[in-house]
């Protein structure tokens, strides 16, 4: 019998994504957080109505024009989620493992940003510890254990994981 030890949900997936390794003056004060300097334009889905009234749309268009506005307000963003290249990942509510061209140490703290493409988009600093790493060729897959994450952020990662789910059903 296969016993599976994480407590969530986990798949595999392409987000924009980015991880840096915090310095040892860094770790100090980190705590994951939701950023509001990020915008994601998508107007694919608005094609079809898909069971949803006018309103619902007219309200989905405010939030992305307004996502878009402060955008262009802020040419000079330091944050840049949308300069964030996609990455694969395999993301769970308890971390992520993605390849990197980065070696990292076990026990190596890294900053994470991830912007879910939710409606509006969520732009995500998350920090894991290094747990895993396996060297192929000249790139490493890192697993990465979430840490300082508050329960509302793992909760829209593992709802956004849940999601990814049931679509391929």
């Amino acid at each position: 019998m296969f016993y599976n030890r994480r407590n969530y949900l986990r798949e595999d997936t392409y987000l924009p994504f980015e991880a840096r390794l915090l310095t040892v003056a860094e770790r100090d004060n980190i705590s994951a957080k939701i950023s509001d300097k990020a915008v994601i334009i998508d107007f694919s889905s608005l094609h079809s109505f898909n069971g949803k009234s006018v309103n619902d749309w007219l309200k989905i268009l405010i939030a992305r024009f307004e996502s878009l506005s402060k955008m262009m307000d802020d040419p000079d963003d330091k944050e840049k989620f949308q300069m964030l290249k996609f990455k694969r990942i395999n993301l769970g509510g308890g971390g992520l493992k993605f390849i990197s061209e980065v070696e990292y140490k076990l026990d190596d703290i890294v900053e994470i940003k991830i912007l879910l493409p939710l409606i509006p988009p969520l732009p995500l600093y998350v920090y894991g510890e290094v747990t895993r790493i396996v060297k192929d060729n000249d790139e490493y897959d890192v697993g990465v254990k979430f840490i300082a994450v508050d329960e509302a952020i793992r909760d829209e990662i593992d709802s956004f994981v849940a999601k990814i789910i049931e679509r391929e059903y």
